[in-house]
């Protein structure tokens, strides 16, 4: 299915209504969100360090439009303590399993299915295979970004299907997922990363240093990735393993 098929198919779903609303649902994860994050930035070293970061290059960028150049960089120093280690990877876990709730959300949603204020929890339920998942993932993923970068695209595109077919199979174990995933997506990955791509400018509004703007730009962004998402991912299922296009040949 082509990718502009995808988005209509996810905008249709987003505006039909339901109970409880789509929307509403979205607020209360961005909500979750921002708690959870919270002790991130004001407790933990490296969520500090990130933020300073960050601020600094806007402030470069700034320079750099107003004035056609960059002041200096004023890199932070970091320091670590078991504390804020503690309240850096505590959050980010609890992220990863309410992602996975709110994805459990949608592919109700996608599927027609009756939903409630519950789901956005479900994913409590698959706490332990959640966060294998995620860790592998994340570790892949920015090991990858070092080398040369392409790996770790790899590799987001390789484990993207890794979380729906947890959910879609939960008596299995988090390395079948993620295996699964890599065999689902050979000769995939690109179409995938340009569907990815897609969303960028999307993904660009939700930075910018404008709060209403931003907001309603998350507003919309969450529930229209999270189910075009599934809809790629309803569709790869729907091929059967012996159509033609299950498993094209090629590296990427």
């Amino acid at each position: 299915m082509r990718i502009g098929e995808l988005k209509r198919q996810a905008r249709r779903c987003m505006l039909t209504p339901r109970r409880p609303n789509l929307f509403f649902i979205s607020v209360l994860y961005l909500v979750f969100l921002t708690l959870l994050m919270e002790p991130v930035a004001t407790l933990s070293e490296i969520g500090r360090f990130q933020m300073e970061i960050g601020e600094n290059a806007l402030a470069r960028a700034q320079g750099f439009f107003q004035a056609g150049e960059a002041p200096l960089a004023n890199l932070p120093t970091l320091s670590i303590t078991a504390l804020g280690l503690f309240f850096f990877i505590v959050p980010w876990i609890f992220r990863w399993v309410l992602e996975l709730g709110y994805l459990y959300y949608m592919r109700g949603v996608a599927k027609e299915e009756p939903q409630s204020y519950r789901n956005l929890l479900e994913g409590f339920n698959y706490f332990r295979k959640a966060i294998i998942i995620r860790a592998i993932q994340a570790i892949l993923y920015w090991c990858g970004l070092l080398l040369f970068i392409l790996p770790g695209i790899w590799a987001f595109c390789a484990f993207s299907q890794a979380n729906l077919l947890l959910l879609d199979h939960p008596d299995r174990s988090a390395l079948w997922c993620l295996q699964e995933s890599r065999r689902m997506m050979a000769g995939r990955k690109l179409d995938y990363f340009l569907l990815f791509l897609s969303f960028l400018g999307w993904r660009v509004l939700t930075l910018l240093p404008i709060p209403f703007l931003s907001f309603l730009a998350l507003f919309w962004y969450f529930p229209y990735t999270t189910l075009t998402y599934v809809g790629y991912y309803n569709n790869l299922v729907a091929q059967k393993p012996g159509d033609s296009g299950w498993q094209r040949p090629g590296m990427f």
